[in-house]
């Protein structure tokens, strides 16, 4: 209610330090191994976020979709497995973690661009943010296939990767 939010106050945090989210990491996980660079890239300061990604196999995933993304030929076969993989029901938080570093790997690339001057081509980017994160609130709205919607988005992210815009 507005009345209610008129009351309270945001309060803004910055992402944590390598080593603060390492520490904290450890912290929260008693006994776990020293966390990788990769999963400190990836939690993007956030406990929770580096927590999850380990907790239910999202760092396997999001490592395969980089693969995927990264590689010189687009591997049909390999991202309709991945695909597969996220289409079942225990898939849920798997998914939500995939498409999540998808469109931050696609804001990080317009950010990236906008630094260097390059503001049409972040321009491009940003809208291709904005026309994914739509899409894949409407495949979730219509509850679409997720083994497509999974295919079609490394497809073009992969295409970008190859033109060199990501």
């Amino acid at each position: 209610l507005p009345t209610i939010r008129s009351r309270c106050q945001t309060l803004h945090f910055n992402a944590l330090r390598r080593d603060d989210l390492r520490a904290a990491v450890t912290a929260a996980v008693s006994g776990s191994e020293a966390m990788d660079e990769d999963l400190a890239t990836l939690a993007e300061g956030s406990v929770r976020r580096a927590l999850t990604l380990t907790a239910f196999g999202g760092l396997e995933v999001v490592r395969k979709a980089d693969q995927l993304i990264e590689s010189r030929i687009f591997g049909a076969e390999e991202a309709s497995k991945l695909g597969d993989a996220m289409s079942g029901r225990d898939a849920d938080t798997q998914y939500q973690l995939l498409t999540d570093h998808l469109l931050s790997r696609i804001g990080s690339a317009a950010l990236r661009h906008a630094g260097s001057g390059e503001t049409v081509i972040a321009r491009q980017l940003s809208e291709f943010n904005r026309d994914t994160a739509a899409m894949l609130a409407d495949a979730q709205r219509f509850n679409l296939d997720r083994k497509q919607t999974i295919f079609g988005l490394i497809a073009a992210l992969q295409a970008k990767f190859s033109a060199g815009l990501l």
